[in-house]
């Protein structure tokens, strides 16, 4: 876990000027006093940035006394107690007065002292100055999550995908890290009927993997994760898996007879069915006088009078979920 307050570099004991290793001394005071002094004029702060931030600056004004003299200051960058020795892959400018991170900013802002940066400066004359420490923080990028999980309607058997989409306000954009998990915290692994476990689109086929009689409670989420370690949960998505037990079948009547289409229904886990009653073509059927229960398992054509030849099927939802199941159409027939 990040530390965004670090602690501060206090309790030193002087060393000799020869103390390399962690420059010894009372940060921002001299160490040895030879013919001249080492003034300072800033000494290096704190740095925050985006865990997408690529590099880090730090930086001191200084100036030997006399001032014509100060060509003579040299500059030796320390990290969590450790000489950067020269620059390297991460550090650059470890002996100037201005130091820059420039790989693995996470690296440093999460070690065991983290950040504590500090410079100690030399002349020619073995005049040593350390100066005050500063902190690396590194910022986690904040996740907004849009479109969130929902939940969802399928066919008992049929495949399934649970999209969510994340972004962050990290500036350039940080690459999330996606895990799927199911409702006891368990990640989802990749198989014959998973896949997209780590992304933003999760795929399940049903057929033998029966995820609604598997889970209880019945639900996914995807955990987001960014590379500086913020973390956000999606919305729980439940999956109602819906079986049609009895089919609508074509009917076939003599007018002015009435004609009926029925179905049985049923979901896992349980939820409330919503069903509606279309065309062929896809119209919704809308209640009037000839046509009752649009909105139920049962649809009553009153009078069939010209409605031969005339197809009509259910669309079953789950409420609260997104998707539908829908039946085959079938026929009337008037004679």
């Amino acid at each position: 876990m990040r530390n965004n307050n670090p602690r501060s570099f206090n309790n030193l004991t002087t060393g000799s000027p020869r103390d390399r290793k962690s420059g010894g001394g009372t940060p921002g005071s001299p160490l040895v006093t030879g013919n001249r002094d080492i003034v300072v004029t800033l000494q290096p702060m704190d740095n925050t940035v985006s865990e997408a931030a690529n590099s880090a600056t730090f930086f001191i004004l200084a100036e030997a006394r006399p001032v014509e003299l100060s060509n003579s200051i040299s500059y030796q960058w320390f990290v969590n107690g450790e000489e950067i020795a020269s620059d390297n892959a991460d550090w650059s400018g470890a002996n100037t007065a201005n130091l820059a991170l420039v790989d693995n900013l996470l690296t440093y802002a999460d070690g065991a002292d983290p950040g504590l940066l500090y410079v100690v400066m030399s002349t020619n004359d073995r005049t040593f100055y350390r100066s005050q420490a500063a902190n690396l923080i590194v910022a986690t990028a904040n996740i907004t999550i849009s479109p969130d999980a929902a939940n969802l309607t399928i066919a008992r058997g049929g495949a399934f995908f649970i999209n969510v989409g994340a972004t962050t306000d990290a500036s350039p954009s940080v690459i999330l890290d996606y895990s799927w998990t199911f409702a006891n915290g368990t990640a989802l692994v990749a198989n014959a009927t998973l896949s997209g476990v780590t992304s933003n689109q999760l795929h399940i086929t049903d057929t033998g993997y029966q995820v609604s009689s598997n889970l209880t409670p019945n639900y996914f989420y995807c955990v987001i994760t960014t590379p500086g370690g913020g973390t956000k949960n999606t919305a729980n998505a439940t999956v109602f898996s819906v079986n049609v037990d009895t089919i609508p079948v074509a009917c076939s009547v003599s007018a002015p007879a009435a004609a009926t289409f029925t179905l049985a229904a049923n979901c896992r886990p349980a939820g409330t069915l919503a069903y509606s009653w279309k065309f062929g073509n896809a119209q919704t059927v809308v209640a009037n006088s000839l046509f009752s229960g649009v909105s139920s398992n049962t649809l009553v054509l009153s009078n069939s009078t010209g409605w031969t030849g005339n197809t009509f099927y259910c669309s079953i939802s789950v409420t609260g979920a997104t998707g539908t199941v829908n039946t085959t159409p079938v026929a009337l027939t008037v004679a």
